[in-house]
């Protein structure tokens, strides 16, 4: 692959748009099935009612983990507007029954999106988000929004793929963060969370430019914590 082909993928992994971004959208679809399935397994076992997910692509995880979890309500925010649209195409019966709902929004303004449609009524009972740390431009700001529209005690969920891993890939040279698990750990401590211990998974191999390639990831769960002060036991 020439370095222009994996400046191109790299750009489109991170902001799907046009045909070729359908494609990579479903090709991450396929792709993300293992860290998608570990970190929607760890959200299942809130048992949430109303979940809130940053970077949902095309919709197609979220729908058939909203249904498998019996979420009464999904939210997704992306900054791609073709992968509002493809979600809200694909997932059209429940957009129009209220199950599920698409925004366009970057990541430090969720907030401000969520408000403008109506959707602030009350917190969210959990947050989730799959490789999409490697673009946050302010994660600090990131993490703050998240803490807002969270219930106390009700968790935030980070799959990412190891820095180990994303520095072998071509295509992450250029508009990638990498990050270690110890450094996002502290991240959430310092924006007021308390972090789970982290999980690794490792995955099968796959065939990088005519190589086996041993995958992994990690998932991150971490509470907002309840404010007791003030109650009488």
């Amino acid at each position: 692959m020439e370095t222009s082909d994996s400046e191109r993928l790299g750009e489109q992994l991170a902001k799907p748009s046009g045909a070729f971004g359908l494609e990579v959208a479903q090709m991450m679809h396929k792709g993300n099935a293992a860290i998608c399935h570990d970190a929607f397994k760890a959200l299942g076992a809130f048992v949430p009612n109303r979940v809130l997910e940053l970077g949902m692509g095309n919709g197609q995880h979220s729908a058939a983990w909203a249904e498998r979890l019996k979420v009464g309500q999904w939210l997704g925010l992306d900054h791609a507007p073709d992968m509002v649209k493809e979600a809200e195409r694909l997932q059209a019966v429940h957009v129009a029954a209220g199950r599920m709902g698409f925004y366009l929004a970057q990541a430090e303004g969720m907030v401000e999106v969520l408000e403008a449609k109506g959707q602030l009524k009350t917190g969210f009972d959990a947050a989730i988000s799959v490789n999409t740390l490697y673009f946050w431009d302010n994660p600090e700001e990131v993490l703050a929004q998240f803490f807002s529209l969270l219930k106390p005690g009700a968790p935030l969920i980070l799959a990412f793929r190891s820095a180990g891993l994303m520095r072998q890939l071509e295509f992450t040279r250029k508009g990638f963060r990498f990050w270690e698990a110890d450094e996002l750990w502290r991240l959430l401590e310092q924006g007021g969370f308390v972090p789970e211990p982290m999980q690794y998974w490792v995955e099968p191999e796959i065939e990088f430019k005519g190589k086996p390639l041993a995958m992994d990831h990690w998932v991150a769960v971490a509470l907002k914590p309840v404010d007791y002060s003030g109650v009488e036991f």
